[in-house]
């Protein structure tokens, strides 16, 4: 028996399907030919080099910031139908049965987050692990060593070190990935509704198919991308939230589609016979294009124009979609077709956009690895030549001379005898000829010995030192909002110290540095102010009926559920003098109490804000008949739309609104006849069927409308500072941080809010380059050039630029690099007007401009995502209404006061943390192996290794690792109230100080004198322990105790924060040497993989020796005198004596 909704294919369809591939052919011929020439959409996928699972789709950006594709298929062409025969044969007709650029066929909808499978995890993560350069060269000494016929070391104790570090990061990644598979599985298992051949049927979310019909129910999350069909409601919408995705609680509306709204059961739907032809997958949340058309079979002729065989059809747009991930909302049943599943949803899209970021100090680290791949390649090279010039083993060619005694004339006399170095030195055995072979192998000898001085363990305790002190940043209870309950949020840890390096921040200004919590204050009625008073004693009106009626607010439960506050607060104070907005019915009415007094209206259309046209438009019907068109927005949309009203009055009062800091919303009305709405109402139909540029003819169709208003109004809306701004930004102008302000608002707006939040200063100067026309801007912007130059402006000026100058000075090349240079000169700059991409195309100009500049950009909505990201440091504000910026940044707080405390103290302790981490993972490598050169001096670079072979492996995995790696978690150069109380010392990181040449220079020469000192000192007191039999492997375990000594004793030096932690770590890593040495030496000598007697009792042989005492006292005098002298002065917190040191940070 086959199942519900299983295929039946018999020999006849096949037949049948054949015979309608050859009826189409010449029908489609023409289709097929304009298809290569039509428009292609400027997204899609393309497969990223070296992708080790070759699955996930990767995204990214032309320069101008568009999303690029590559791809075989213009778009996706998706047949439904009541049986598989049906869509077989509607997917053969639309393509001509031939190769098309018209895809068909689909992946499921299954979730892939995961990178490994039990299968593929040993292998992928190897692979991924060792494309690191790093490990790389880790891994070919190894086999070096496994190569040689004589290693100087025993492989055992590298391989077990690069074993180590494997092991670890394996461990890290198999436990994300694990947890990225428990979600996966969730999701994936989830049970939802499908129609197949006219049965519902229960399945897993993963088994659904592109071209399913889907039914979701309220409350319940949608599986995949989908356009509906049709809802339960009469008005044919439905409502969902999209806090898992953007993160706002508001709801959002979609409507069926036109030519399937009135199909309410599953008989109607299972039978509809069509297709949805729509674009391929893409991330963009705000848009999508398709068609949904009615499939009549091959009767009709083939319409080029409409790319059709003559079949009744609707567009599909962005309020036809609901998205996957979303929740279905005051909605009990939907019915919708998949049309992106798995890994081509716009979420799953979305999330693989994200741009990897790498930090200052991570870019300095290559530069670290090659000074000292420098130095190995130079010790290397030395040796070798030495060892070919001068060691025994090569010189078998050359003569010596031996005094020998003989007797002459029956005397002693004594006489040099020419002696060859083979007779003299008999017990080498066969000497080796000097070649290029015996040369390049004495040369990776050399590499063997002195390769250690690269610390192989670094990388390792970077990744978990950043992962743990990202932690501390949530747990932090001074940025915790207890008001609402959130936490602050850490999204990644690949970028901690750069929140200790930013020099210039961006800011958005509504929601970031206000509360975005909208009061109503002001508004002019024909060209006359009154203030919210006064408003109560209106009486209803057009400008009524525009604040009323002209938003997108909806009432749920009685309360105002609205996306934008702007719209909410004028509904609020509406309601307040009696003009209560009641909502709109299942039939699209909507019903106004105006004074206990209901006026009913139909809401005809709704021309949706978009952020070129600036404004939005509402057509209702009211009982009477007539048709209004009412139209809100900024006054640089309203204005120049209307050809009647107080024009000029308005405009004066807007200004004067902004220079209160209100913000301006100007208001227009008319009336329409029904031919007129007809008209429109069918050109616009017309314009979003199209396919090609359908956003431009529909934005041309809606400029058509928007035309001779009556301009009837403005407001203006306080938006008031949030606390802490003025001193926050006082704090980090002092950090020396330059604040910009990035805006949308008017200017007067932006610097009203300027000077109050202390972006701007009364007495400066500021360069006004606002509203300045196209072939004036490059004049005006080479003008300050000049000033800057010649020293004629103020230093302390500031500047105001707007989106019309901004998008003229990028078109020019020249005026693009002098702006640049006038804004890196100003103490605060401040753009207003600006769109998205505005922002992010200012925050770029700036990260090229230098360097040495280090950017952060913090906002809260979705229009500062792209400034977010394309920042250094990305820091988002959780809104009340959303956290989607929150989202996309590296850190997030719900205050802009949480800041202050995110630079200048988190910054500040994870810069030095991890920058003192680094260079003490080279420097301690320098003092313990720089050691192994100055014995090769000593033993004429013989090849033999100073260090045994476990102690080589726990050197940087033991008894080093535990005491910086604390440090870097622990480490706090200064308390949080003297960092926030001096914001100066901010300045102390600047420019990545502590990673520059000279501090490179400092580290290395401090770790060569700290070598000397440990290896010279029991180089000259040797003879004490050669007396007392001690051999070379004492000597080696001498020098190794006491470079364990110094390199710990000088992390103590270092610390500036000595907790119980640090402290009792290193005194753990001292003790550790002798004692697991001489368990080693005692018991474990042939045991695990070393088998070497050579090392009995070795350490015990010296420790009983007064003189190895005395020298471990001497030499940490000696060998730090440098370091203290250095340090002179520095202040060490030792209160955790006295009493613990408490962190701000959440117990649990």
């Amino acid at each position: 028996m086959k199942p519900p909704y299983g295929h039946n294919r018999t020999q006849s369809s096949v037949s049948r399907i054949s015979t309608l591939t050859t009826e189409v052919k010449e029908k489609v011929s023409w289709f097929n030919l304009r298809q290569r020439f039509s428009w292609l959409p400027q997204y899609d996928f393309k497969w990223p080099l070296c992708c080790p699972t070759f699955k996930l789709p990767s995204w990214r950006f032309t320069s101008k910031l568009q999303w690029r594709s590559d791809t075989t298929f213009i778009r996706r062409l998706i047949p439904l139908g009541p049986d598989s025969e049906t869509k077989e044969e509607i997917s053969m007709v639309k393509t001509g049965g031939s190769s098309s650029t018209l895809q068909t066929k689909f992946g499921r909808n299954r979730t892939h987050t995961s990178k490994y499978t039990i299968l593929t995890f040993i292998p992928l993560n190897l692979f991924e692990q060792f494309r690191k350069g790093a490990n790389i060269y880790f891994l070919c000494t190894m086999f070096l060593m496994l190569i040689l016929p004589d290693s100087p070391i025993s492989p055992t104790s590298w391989a077990m070190s690069l074993l180590f570090v494997v092991l670890v990061t394996m461990v890290k990644q198999g436990y994300e990935d694990y947890l990225r598979h428990k979600n996966d599985k969730a999701v994936n298992e989830q049970t939802v509704e499908v129609i197949r051949e006219g049965i519902v049927a229960s399945i897993q979310c993963q088994y659904i198919e592109v071209g399913d019909i889907v039914r979701i129910r309220e409350n319940q999350y949608v599986p995949c991308d989908m356009v509906v069909l049709s809802t339960d409601l009469d008005q044919s919408q439905c409502y969902f939230m999209t806090a898992n995705m953007d993160g706002e609680t508001s709801l959002k509306t979609r409507y069926a589609a036109e030519l399937t709204k009135q199909l309410r059961d599953i008989q109607q739907i299972s039978e509809f016979r069509g297709f949805v032809e729509c674009e391929n997958p893409n991330p963009k949340l705000d848009n999508f294009l398709g068609r949904l058309a009615k499939f009549d079979g091959i009767s009709s002729s083939f319409n080029a124009k409409t790319d059709s065989f003559g079949e009744e059809a609707c567009s599909l747009s962005n309020e036809n979609l609901l998205w996957a991930g979303t929740e279905l909302r005051n909605t009990k049943c939907v019915f919708g077709v998949c049309v992106y599943g798995g890994t081509e949803t716009k979420m799953s899209l979305n999330s693989k956009i994200t741009r990897i970021k790498f930090s200052s100090i991570e870019r300095y680290l290559n530069r670290y690895l090659a000074f000292y791949l420098a130095v190995l390649l130079f010790e290397m090279t030395i040796s070798s030549a030495i060892s070919m010039a001068f060691g025994v083993e090569y010189i078998n060619d050359r003569e010596t001379s031996q005094i020998q005694t003989r007797m002459l004339n029956g005397s002693e006399i004594e006489e040099l005898v020419p002696k060859s170095w083979v007779d003299y030195h008999w017990y080498i055995g066969i000497m080796e000829d000097e070649n290029f072979a015996n040369g390049f192998g004495m040369f990776l000898i050399w590499l063997v010995l002195y390769n250690y001085i690269i610390p192989i363990s670094m990388y390792v305790t970077m990744e978990m030192q950043k992962f743990i002190c990202s932690m501390f940043f949530s747990w932090d209870l001074k940025l915790y909002d207890h008001n609402r309950g959130i936490p602050a949020v850490c999204n990644t840890s690949d970028i901690n110290e750069e929140l200790g390096l930013v020099n210039h921040l961006f800011t958005d200004k509504t929601g970031t540095l206000t509360r975005n919590e909208m009061v109503f204050q002001k508004y002019s009625r024909d060209g006359r102010i009154f203030n919210k008073a006064k408003f109560k004693n209106e009486e209803w009106s057009p400008l009524l009926m525009v604040l009323t009626l002209c938003h997108s607010v909806q009432v749920v439960n009685g309360d105002l559920v609205a996306s934008s506050p702007d719209e909410k607060a004028l509904l609020e104070m509406c309601e307040e003098a009696g003009f209560i907005f009641r909502g709109g019915t299942l039939s699209g009415n909507c019903t106004v109490d105006v004074n206990h007094e209901r006026k009913r209206f139909d809401r005809l259309l709704e021309l949706e804000f978009d952020s070129i046209r600036k404004c939005m438009t509402v057509i209702v019907k009211d009982a009477q008949g007539q048709i209004h068109v009412l139209t809100k927005g900024a006054e640089i949309a309203i204005l120049p739309i209307c050809k009647s009203g107080p024009l000029e009055e308005t405009e004066r009062i807007v200004y004067t609104f902004a220079g209160d800091g209100l913000r301006t919303l100007l208001f227009a009305h008319k009336i329409i006849s029904q031919e007129e709405y007809l008209q429109f109402s069918a050109k616009l139909e017309y314009a979003k069927q199209s396919m090609v540029n359908r956003a431009k003819f529909v934005r041309e169709s809606y400029k058509d409308m928007e035309i001779d208003m009556h301009l009837v109004g403005a407001t203006g809306i306080e938006d008031r500072l949030q606390d802490g701004v003025v001193d926050t930004i006082k704090a980090l102008r002092k950090a020396g941080i330059c604040p910009w302000m990035l805006t949308g608002d008017k200017k007067e707006t932006a610097m009203n809010l300027g000077y109050a939040s202390g972006l701007l200063t009364s007495p400066s100067k500021i360069i006004d380059l606002c509203d300045v026309a196209e072939k004036d801007i490059g004049m005006l912007v080479s003008q300050a050039h000049d000033e800057l130059k010649t020293g004629t402006c103020s230093p302390n000026s500031s500047l105001i630029v707007d989106g019309k100058s901004i998008l003229n000075i990028m078109k020019d090349e020249n005026a693009r690099e002098q702006f640049c240079d006038v804004c890196l000169q100003r103490p605060t700059v401040i753009a207003c007007r600006l769109s998205p991409i505005q922002k992010s195309q200012l925050v770029r100009m700036m990260k090229e401009a230098d360097n040495r500049i280090l950017t952060a950009a913090i906002g809260d909505g979705g229009n500062d995502i792209s400034m977010i990201q394309e920042a250094h440091v990305g820091l988002g504000i959780i809104g009340l209404e959303g956290n989607g910026a929150s989202k996309a940044a590296d850190f997030a707080f719900t205050q802009f006061r949480g800041l202050r405390r995110a630079l200048l103290v988190h910054g500040q302790w994870y810069y030095r943390r991890l920058a003192i981490l680094v260079q003490y993972s080279f420097y301690k490598n320098v003092t313990c192996f720089t050691t192994q050169l100055f014995f090769a001096i000593l033993s004429n670079f013989s090849g033999q290794s100073l260090f045994e072979s476990l102690f080589l492996f726990l050197f940087n995995t033991l008894y080093t690792y535990f005491p910086i790696a604390l440090y870097g978690i622990t480490e706090q150069d200064y308390p949080d109230e003297v960092l926030l109380d001096q914001p100066e010392l901010y300045k102390n990181n600047e420019h990545n100080k502590l990673m520059r040449p000279h501090e490179l220079s400092k580290w290395f020469f401090l770790g060569l004198w700290h070598s000397v000192v440990v290896f010279g000192l029991p180089y000259f007191t040797w003879d004490t322990f050669a007396d007392n039999g001690a051999d070379i492997n004492s000597f080696g375990a001498i020098v190794a105790w006491n470079a364990i000594l110094i390199v710990s004793l000088k992390l103590l030096v270092e610390a500036r924060h000595w907790n119980i932690l640090v402290v009792g770590s290193t005194i753990l890593s001292v003790l550790a040497y002798p004692a697991l040495t001489l368990l080693y030496d005692q018991f474990l000598i042939n045991a695990l993989f070393w088998n070497n007697s050579d090392q009995f009792r070795t350490i015990h042989a010296v420790m009983v020796q007064p003189m190895f005492w005395l020298e471990s006292l001497l030499i940490p005098v000696i060998a730090l005198v440098p370091d203290l002298s250095l340090h002179f002065g520095k202040t060490i917190d030792l209160s955790w004596f006295r009493k613990r040191k408490t962190y701000p940070y959440l117990e649990q």
